[in-house]
């Protein structure tokens, strides 16, 4: 089962009891960046998909704890520290592409669908243009970490984001 059939799936058991209230997700049930030809058909270009947060730049017991606060917070706790994962293809970037993605899946999906008030994320040095998306969407550089995780076998250091929602 993919990921957006489940969500779907849990929001419409949820509505079913709901009353018609807005029922708190746990995911986004759309996570492809796609691009309409002219002809009507699609390419995949990219995806961008929330998760609870696994806070990558901390280490041992420390990261244990917050992963553990984290996850027995109920959906819908504003409370939950969440991340964001994206992609978009080369061929597509510097376009403001992933920039409005995030911007708009944060305003119509995540703050009100699934509670989203705060956003930690980090990125590997040298990745400027993500570092930018998340600061034109209003994220703040907190850290820079270096040689804090490795990868298949480097040492690589991570800036480290932060977004609140101000309500």
């Amino acid at each position: 089962m993919r990921a957006s059939d489940a969500v779907t799936r849990a929001l419409e058991e949820a509505a079913s009891t709901s009353q018609g209230q807005l029922v708190p997700a746990e995911d986004c049930p759309v996570r492809s960046i796609r691009e309409l030809k002219g002809d009507g058909t699609d390419v995949y270009i990219g995806n961008i998909a929330f998760k609870r947060c696994n806070w990558w730049e901390v280490q041992g017991p420390e990261r244990d704890r917050l992963m553990a606060e984290n996850i027995v917070r109920p959906t819908g706790d504003t409370g939950i520290i969440w991340q964001v994962s994206d992609f978009l293809a080369s061929s597509h970037h510097r376009r403001g592409i992933m920039t409005v993605v995030l911007r708009t899946v944060l305003d119509k999906w995540a703050i009100p669908r699934m509670c989203m008030r705060h956003l930690h994320v980090s990125v590997f040095t040298g990745n400027n243009g993500s570092v930018r998306v998340f600061e034109k969407n209003g994220f703040v550089l907190v850290d820079t970490i270096e040689n804090c995780i490795e990868i298949r076998g480097e040492k690589r250091s991570l800036h480290v984001l932060d977004w609140k929602h101000v309500v």
